[in-house]
């Protein structure tokens, strides 16, 4: 009888056990490593005092039948690049400072100061934005806005950000500019922002010309080749018939994000103020919006594809012709333009979203996360997190990043298992602005500008970096 055939069958059936048990260890390993990747608390790196005389909005320039509006801090802004972290903020003096350091426990802090203006607001709405533009390292700044009829703006020279060893961090780095160096109308500028273009290094400036309840979206584009700003262009109309009212709208953005195509994904909330009260009476914020562009902001399509804004035609995107919200959010739900937060998921570019409003029962006002695919689908997922946050991804993990804590979930599980990291020391109540821009690194840091007891006092300004993974 020959033996062979069947030692050899049994010798495989046990090579191919074998396969499966270390492949069965490997894959159990790999989950305990990823599930057990965090810490539970994280770990204070460093901790430096910027200043103690951050400057305190109390509250006088919109102050209302004499009572002050909108007082506190004024909040420090914060990127990092090139193994260098960059810090902004408004010294009580009305200095803008633009602060720099190695990332690296024991290096020390260096300063500029913009030459040639001054921070006089007292409106708290008044932030900083920072930014570089990659493709040819200019550090670029706009501040100071709330319906300001000049766009504030300053940049570095050509390189500082690709070769910060060789610069000296001096007044001399900045360049006031205002209107971008451009004689374009920009009409009244509020709550500017960057994108960063990773595909072409250049970058997109967007502001809200007009108010809360008459405002457009506008972009500027930033050619890092050439080093100069050009108008985009309006993208948005107030105009519009809203519930078959004809009313005025303003758009509350979650945020310019771009994949890795280099297309631009915007999503927004519009605040609705119909005029006429005899037909119906409703103010309030309404959506969720939504539209993307391929061309650095020169057209927008619809989540469906269809075309709704072109800066070459004068197609403007309006309640009339963007369609009905991909995600209707009643007013009656109360979602709230503070805190709303977007992010790309690098692993396959769908388009996330965090949003507060009411549930169902109206029982919670607590965060929804949204999530549009490539292929144009959209869901919810209802959560009982509260408070304003930061959404951002690395590897499999979604975190939010909140005022005390960090919150993070897994892709394996589409974002449902969220577990904490508590942060190590208690912050008193400010203004919290994080940087992740080294979270692939296990790193995470933030701004701190502390809330005044007496409105328009001058507070301190911290910066402090977290480690979050185990090593």
């Amino acid at each position: 009888m020959n033996l062979y055939p069947y030692i050899f069958k049994l010798i495989t059936n046990v090579k191919r056990i074998f396969f499966f048990f270390l492949s069965g260890l490997f894959c159990l390993s790999s989950y305990c490593q990823k599930e057990d990747r965090y810490l539970e608390t994280a770990k204070l790196l460093s901790r430096d005092i910027l200043t103690q005389t951050g400057y305190c909005s109390d509250g006088s320039d919109r102050a209302r039948n004499g009572e002050p509006r909108f007082s506190g801090a004024m909040e420090a802004k914060t990127i990092s690049f090139k193994g260098y972290i960059y810090v902004t903020y408004y010294e009580a003096n009305g200095d803008i400072i633009i602060a720099r350091k190695k990332q690296t426990q024991e290096a020390t802090w260096e300063k500029s100061v913009l030459k040639g203006y001054q921070v006089k607001s007292q409106d708290r709405h008044n932030k900083i934005a920072i930014a570089i533009s990659k493709g040819d390292g200019v550090i670029h700044l706009s501040f100071d806005h709330h319906n300001s009829p000049v766009l504030n703006y300053a940049h570095s020279a050509i390189g500082v950000a690709l070769h910060p060893k060789k610069v000296v961090w001096d007044n001399s780095i900045f360049i006031l500019q205002p209107n971008l160096g451009l004689k374009d109308d920009v009409g009244l500028v509020t709550y500017p922002s960057f994108t960063s273009i990773e595909k072409s290094g250049n970058l997109i400036l967007y502001w809200r010309s007009g108010g809360a309840i008459k405002g457009e979206m506008n972009l500027a584009r930033y050619n890092s080749t050439d080093h100069s700003w050009s108008i985009v262009g309006m993208i948005s109309s107030r105009e519009g018939k809203y519930k078959g009212v004809v009313g005025k709208r303003g758009p509350y953005p979650a945020g310019v994000k771009q994949d890795s195509t280099g297309t631009l994904h915007l999503a927004w909330l519009w605040r609705e103020d119909l005029t006429d009260r005899d037909i119906l009476d409703v103010k309030g914020n309404h959506g969720l919006y939504y539209a993307q562009s391929t061309d650095e902001g020169f057209t927008w399509h619809n989540s469906e594809g269809k075309l709704v804004a072109s800066i070459s035609s004068g197609l403007k995107m309006g309640v009339d012709n963007i369609g009905p919200p991909p995600v209707e959010i009643p007013m009656v739900s109360n979602p709230s333009n503070v805190g709303i937060s977007s992010a790309i998921n690098p692993y396959n570019q769908d388009f996330y979203l965090s949003v507060k409003h009411y549930n169902d029962d109206f029982s919670k006002h607590t965060n929804f996360l949204y999530k549009r695919t490539v292929d144009g689908k959209w869901t919810a997922q209802p959560t009982q997190m509260e408070g304003n946050c930061k959404i951002v991804f690395n590897d499999d993990f979604m975190f939010r990043l909140y005022e005390s804590e960090i919150l993070y979930a897994t892709r394996d599980t589409d974002y449902t298992d969220w577990k904490k990291i508590e942060l190590p020391n208690k912050l008193e109540k400010g203004k919290v602005n994080w940087n992740t821009d080294s979270i692939d690194e296990g790193m995470v840091s933030l701004a701190i500008q502390y809330d005044p007891i007496t409105k328009g006092k001058a507070t301190p300004i911290e910066f402090m970096v977290f480690q979050l993974i185990n090593k």
